[in-house]
């Protein structure tokens, strides 16, 4: 992990050289004889303390014009000890911020008002703010009835630009890629508008855009339309043989429309109508180019309490569904179909285990081929190829155990291993959970400042195995 050392150094460094040239004379700098320990090597650490301790005691006659009279001393440490209170009388609120997003919507957003506030209400109004994703920190402080809040432009943004990076191979001469970007721009105008911009090219070619626009006096309401190009691969394969496989090409535009219950939770409202076509790449040449056009509505309700997107340590999520696909809005087929995901996850220590099940089902007509529910690729009964079972009706249970065994807060790792249950049926009546197939990994991961990065090896229960690379974020 020398790229590692040198990424923690370079950063470090970055701090560290601008504040030693700001020193005056007056100042006293420090600086231990150690070699061979970095910012890294927790476990040999200690081994540092008695270093700089004689370092620090070499200093001893400069600091010495530092120190106080002992009783001096004592009223000092008396004058920093603070009673901790559950509960403040705030006579006035008020927000500064050196953020673009209008000030009044911020300290609406705090769900808080003059008089008696719990302390823990403050903080969790200072974790909504935060939870925007616009500030790097969002202090606040209490004196004389006045409880004022400052969240704190990111030093970074307001516009991000992000990449990705996706392989998969199954040993057997098919190869999957895709590479993506990412342009995102926030603090469009003073409600925090958001216009988002993805490009993929590889296995799934995609070009799309959205606007969200956050509404109300609150900004708990918000409307998000889209419009997209894209295309991706669908196989038809019998055991692990592929047997066809055609190419659906779509246009789309999408209006979406919802109600957000602080950070956590959301519940929305989708309108998507898309036209394509769907053309063979290898078998029956019999079936050649049709149409696969897309019109339906989803209601969605989801919450997320999850500590991290891809390595989460704690917290859960809820994500229940239901789909209504109708040819009046230009779909090719009429169906209903709902779906219901559940995740959890538990720490302790370094270790870390992430429960997760995905139920989903069409329940009355038959979905499109293009629109079918698919298993296949990693954490999706990993071994298997990208979509490489394709139904009416899904389910998978998912084990993620991790190791954090690099605690760096620059490059945190983990290694880890996945079981994985989990079947497609195409008719209601086969829907059997003893035929469930069964799949693992391994993985070894990194939470960079680009995004996740895994390296992973799949296999299934009948042999079937591939190995993954992720680089970034991906889309």
């Amino acid at each position: 992990f020398d790229l590692t050392d040198q990424l923690t150094s370079i950063l470090t460094r970055k701090n560290t050289d601008p504040q030693i040239a700001s020193l005056k004379t007056t100042d006293i700098l420090i600086v231990p004889e150690i070699e061979n320990v970095t910012s890294l090597d927790f476990e040999i650490a200690t081994s540092a303390i008695p270093l700089a301790h004689r370092a620090t005691m070499d200093q001893s006659h400069r600091l010495s014009w530092l120190a106080l009279p002992e009783l001096e001393f004592q009223d000092y440490l008396a004058s920093l000890r603070r009673n901790s209170v559950d509960t403040l009388l705030v006579q006035n609120i008020e927000l500064i911020t050196d953020s673009t997003v209008n000030p009044e919507l911020l300290k609406n957003k705090l769900h808080i008002v003059p008089g008696p506030i719990a302390v823990s209400e403050i903080e969790a109004a200072v974790d909504e703010l935060y939870g925007l994703e616009l500030f790097s920190q969002v202090p606040y402080r209490f004196s004389d009835g006045k409880l004022l809040i400052q969240p704190q432009k990111r030093d970074w943004g307001p516009n991000y630009l992000q990449f990705g990076l996706g392989l998969q191979d199954n040993f057997q001469g098919r190869n999957h890629y895709n590479l993506g970007m990412a342009l995102t721009l926030t603090e469009r105008n003073p409600h925090a508008g958001e216009w988002r911009t993805e490009l993929n090219i590889g296995e799934r070619p995609l070009l799309s855009t959205e606007w969200f626009q956050p509404l109300g006096r609150r900004g708990n309401w918000f409307v998000n339309p889209s419009i997209a190009v894209k295309a991706f691969n669908r196989g038809l394969f019998d055991e692990d043989n592929l047997i066809a496989e055609y190419q659906i090409r779509q246009a789309q535009v999408e209006m979406g429309a919802g109600y957000t219950f602080g950070p956590k939770a959301e519940v929305r409202l989708d309108i998507l109508h898309g036209e394509g076509t769907r053309r063979r790449l290898i078998g029956d040449p019999a079936i050649d180019t049709v149409g696969a056009n897309t019109g339906l509505v989803t209601l969605g309700v989801r919450y997320d309490s999850l500590d991290s997107l891809y390595f989460p340590r704690q917290g859960k999520t809820l994500d229940v569904g239901w789909v209504w696909s109708n040819s009046a809005l230009g779909a090719d087929t009429n169906y209903r179909a709902w779906r219901l995901s559940l995740s959890q996850a538990v720490s302790s220590a370094n270790h870390t285990l992430l429960v997760s099940t995905d139920l989903n089902s069409v329940y009355r007509g038959e979905a499109p081929f293009h629109e079918q529910f698919t298993l296949g690729g990693f954490l999706n009964l990993s071994g298997l190829e990208v979509d490489q079972k394709v139904g009416q009706h899904l389910a998978i249970g998912r084990l993620v155990y991790s190791y954090r065994w690099l605690s760096s807060p620059i490059l945190p790792a983990y290694v880890g291993a996945t079981l994985e249950t989990g079947q497609i049926w195409q008719d209601k009546d086969n829907v059997n959970f003893s035929n469930l197939e069964v799949a693992g990994s391994l993985f070894l991961g990194l939470d960079s400042p680009i995004g996740p990065i895994y390296l992973a090896f799949g296999l299934t229960q009948g042999g079937a195995k591939s190995i993954y690379v992720f680089l970034g974020q991906p889309f």
